[in-house]
């Protein structure tokens, strides 16, 4: 029998000896008597040595790492420091998608002791519920910075609006850059150049399944079609019928058949695409002073267009009559004459970005109007400062940065913003691309990007 802490090696070594040795001391008269046996006997050896050295792997397989990323302030990596199974236990994401530092890990993990280099490390076994199953020694939470703000090149000269991806190939993206016309980026944002010039723009829409074509809002100007012809383009004023050239919105339907723009002074007007005559489309509008559009759809294909004085509208007919809601401001008392420069709508819950310092506000169902907590109360959310990311909505708070409200919840935190070299931020967009999904800002200066986890 082998003793405590002997090698494996050794006993099958010594096994083997003393097999050799029943094969040396054989006489030539047993040899043939012996010769079947002998065969047999070391042939099993070898099979049980075989078996043997396969289980030993097999026990001792090292744990995966198991790793969950999420946009938060960090990023949580799970190690074994020993080889103890061939598999890692699942660790819930509600458990762990929450803190803001390390000193902020929710109660249900806590019990660790602080490392080095950021890590926290359980001597024992962790609690219950946390990892099931249970039994893992020592556990290591190691934490990494986010990922920082980058700003995309070329786009360090101006002033941006808003920004359009392309859905068909979100490469291609388009950004209003206000007296300084209109910006191209062909690699997903990374870097852009001045694509028209001479135009006053604050609105981008992209005609549906046509990278290529968009149209734009020149202030005093009207409504431009521009296509693409080459590193050139082409340029058509389209404005038969538009009595009001100060556009404050635009929308394309869907199917790429009309245009629906918000004006200054003069309420929505609406066009086919086939041939351009703007129409009026006022029924139920009582503010005229359009300050936003936006869609929501196909599943529930809703236009909402934003006014003053906390006003906002919505038709579900493309137009052809409009809703009025209000949204009720608290903090600072009153809404005067604040625009609802942004609107979005996730499942039942609306939320409205409003100027004059009035901040975000949000609406579930048919309840009331709430402030959204952890957004300063006195800000501006401006035009395109809204998005919708898988479940969680992005907030450009003027001069604060950026805000994610997990899960459209009814508080937010904010972004890292290490890296971002603008606090103006005005408009929001998100391109997915082949290789990383992109969060991208249009500031006051420049624009800048950071991949989304």
């Amino acid at each position: 029998m082998a003793l405590r802490g002997e090698r494996p090696e050794a006993r099958q070594a010594d096994a083997g000896t003393r097999i050799g040795g029943v094969c040396a001391d054989a006489s030539p008269r047993r040899l043939r008597r012996a010769a079947l046996s002998l065969l047999i006997a070391c042939t099993g050896l070898a099979l049980v040595l075989a078996l043997a050295a396969r289980s030993t792997r097999a026990s001792w397989k090292p744990a995966e790492p198991h790793e969950r990323p999420f946009w938060s302030s960090r990023r949580l990596v799970f190690e074994a420091s020993g080889m103890t199974a061939p598999s890692w236990p699942q660790v819930p994401l509600s458990a762990l998608a929450r803190p803001a530092a390390l000193s902020a890990i929710p109660a249900s993990v806590t019990g660790g002791s602080l490392g080095a280099e950021g890590t926290v490390v359980w001597p024992a076994r962790p609690p219950t519920s946390t990892l099931t199953p249970t039994g893992w020694l020592p556990l290591v939470v190691r934490w990494f910075p986010p990922p920082a703000w980058r700003q995309a090149a070329g786009s360090d000269d101006s002033p941006f609006a808003m920004l359009a991806v392309c859905d068909s190939d979100p490469r291609i993206q388009y950004a209003a850059a206000r007296s300084n016309g209109i910006y191209r980026s062909s690699d997903g944002g990374t870097s852009w150049e001045r694509w028209v010039s001479g135009m006053d723009v604050d609105v981008v829409v992209i005609h549906p399944g046509a990278c290529n074509r968009i149209y734009a809002s020149n202030w005093g100007q009207g409504v431009y079609s521009i296509t693409a012809a080459g590193a050139s383009y082409v340029a058509t004023p389209i404005n038969t019928g538009l009595t009001d050239l100060y556009l404050y919105g635009l929308l394309v339907q869907p199917d790429g058949s009309r245009l629906l723009a918000g004006t200054n002074a003069s309420g929505l007007f609406r066009t086919p695409l086939s041939s351009i005559r703007w129409q009026a489309v006022n029924s139920g509008i009582q503010d005229l002073r359009i300050r936003s559009l936006y869609y929501l759809g196909p599943d529930a294909p809703t236009v909402f267009a934003g006014a003053r004085t906390c006003h906002f509208y919505t038709s579900t007919n493309w137009g052809n009559s409009w809703s009025e809601s209000t949204v009720d401001v608290v903090s600072p008392p009153g809404c005067g004459d604040a625009q609802v420069w942004a609107l979005l709508k996730v499942g039942n819950v609306v939320y409205a970005g409003l100027g004059l310092e009035r901040g975000l506000y949000r609406q579930e169902g048919a309840g009331a109007w709430v402030q959204v907590a952890g957004v300063p109360t006195q800000t501006n959310i401006y035009r395109y400062g809204l998005l919708e990311h898988n479940g969680d909505v992005f907030v450009s708070a003027y001069g604060q940065g950026v805000y994610r409200c997990p899960g459209a919840a009814s508080s937010c935190q904010p972004l890292p913003n290490g890296g971002l070299g603008s606090s103006g931020v005005r408009g929001l967009a998100i391109a997915r691309l082949s290789d990383e999904q992109r969060l991208l800002v249009a500031t006051d200066d420049g624009i800048w990007w950071v991949p989304l986890e």
